[in-house]
């Protein structure tokens, strides 16, 4: 009985000792591994580029002209203004003011509103756009809205609202003049080139939900169309509200 007894523990001595070992091999074997994997995807060290502070760019009175001929800018000097990088580098940017002109002039030109005047602030919307957007709101949203003829967004019956509806009724009821259209496409000015061009975001890139411009307190917003329904309807007017909140 002892000799039997003695032969259990030396086999569960023997069996923790082989199971010891197996896992120090384990171990290191993972830890080589890891090294040689960290090896195989060392960053090199990139050297410190030194920056030439005495380029135009870095200048703190450089004009409009001087940084359209450093740069290749070739718009009218009018539509550009100087801006600053993180790191004190000047460069041109197209007017906002003139952004947003575009983007509503070409909205309007293209519609039935060519002689409308925005004449009040809340939330306007290009005729072409009420059916789509009013399914929006019929689909996420808790309350009832309607479109005026003057194609301001109204709203019809207050229901226990969501947050679209809270964020809705609180641009409504703002100093903020929002333009939207459901097309897929911005008319924009080239900041290189000083040239309209129209940037069809909808087709080139068919999960992006939106393209803005804001100027001041108003704003333009074109929703994409989402032709192909690549996107659920709900991301889209979410997409909208967070717009309507920054």
């Amino acid at each position: 009985m002892g000799n039997k007894k003695n032969i259990i523990i030396g086999t569960i001595v023997i069996l923790s000792i082989v199971l010891l070992v197996g896992t120090i091999i384990f171990k290191n074997t993972k830890k080589e591994e890891k090294e040689e994997y960290q090896e195989d995807f060392l960053i090199p060290n990139v050297p410190n580029v030194e920056i030439d502070k005495n380029q135009v760019s870095y200048n703190e009175s450089a004009t409009v002209k001087e940084l359209k001929e450093n740069s290749g800018v070739t718009g009218s000097d009018e539509i550009y203004e100087v801006k600053t990088e993180y790191d004190g580098r000047r460069f041109l940017e197209v007017k906002h003011s003139i952004q947003y002109e575009v983007a509503l002039n070409h909205i309007l030109d293209k519609g039935l509103e060519k002689d409308i005047v925005l004449y009040k602030n809340g939330i306007w919307l290009a005729k072409n756009s009420w059916q789509e957007f009013l399914k929006l709101l019929h689909e996420n949203a808790k309350c009832k809205y309607e479109i005026g003829h003057d194609g301001y967004l109204q709203v019809l019956e207050e229901n226990t609202k969501n947050k679209i509806d809270e964020v809705i009724i609180k641009t409504i009821n703002s100093e903020k003049k929002v333009v939207v259209e459901i097309s897929g496409e911005m008319a924009i000015i080239d900041e290189v080139t000083g040239e309209k061009q129209i940037y069809p975001f909808g087709k080139m890139d068919r999960y992006q939900t939106y393209e803005y411009i804001r100027y001041k307190n108003d704003c333009v917003i074109i929703l994409t169309k989402n032709e192909e329904r690549k996107l659920q309807n709900s991301e889209i007017i979410n997409a909208f509200i967070s717009i309507l909140e920054n």
